[in-house]
């Protein structure tokens, strides 16, 4: 049900913070010479555990519970939202992108490049 904007509800309620546009902006201009994967910008927008996760396939100490299963979903929806808007910044020219081929990196996948995104 919609509320009305004139009311104290709406009045005295507080702002609903940064939107990922502007996390995004942020970690963009404060890191001007680098470039980052979705996941590694999720990680820093949005509190989700693919650096963890990474570390773990990495070195082989994958832990599962049967939290892991929650997590991986709330992971992967929030990631999927980061990229949208992601898409929506190098729409507007903001951001661009490169396909990096993955063979000298540490990526525990066997994915032959990764998308990396800079300021544009």
């Amino acid at each position: 049900m919609p509320i009305d904007t004139s009311s104290m509800a709406w009045q005295d309620a507080e702002p609903s913070g940064d939107t990922i546009i502007e996390k995004l902006m942020d970690v963009f201009q404060s890191n001007p010479n680098k470039a980052f994967h979705t996941r590694e910008l999720t990680d820093k927008v949005a509190d989700t555990s693919w650096g963890r996760v990474h570390e773990e396939e990495r070195t082989g100490t994958i832990k599962k519970t049967e939290d892991d299963r929650a997590d991986v979903m709330f992971d992967l929806m929030t990631t999927y939202r980061v990229r949208s808007e992601i898409s929506r910044l190098e729409e507007r020219g903001d951001v661009e992108s490169r396909n990096v081929a993955t063979e000298d990196s540490d990526i525990p996948h066997d994915w032959e490049n990764v998308r990396y995104f800079t300021l544009a």
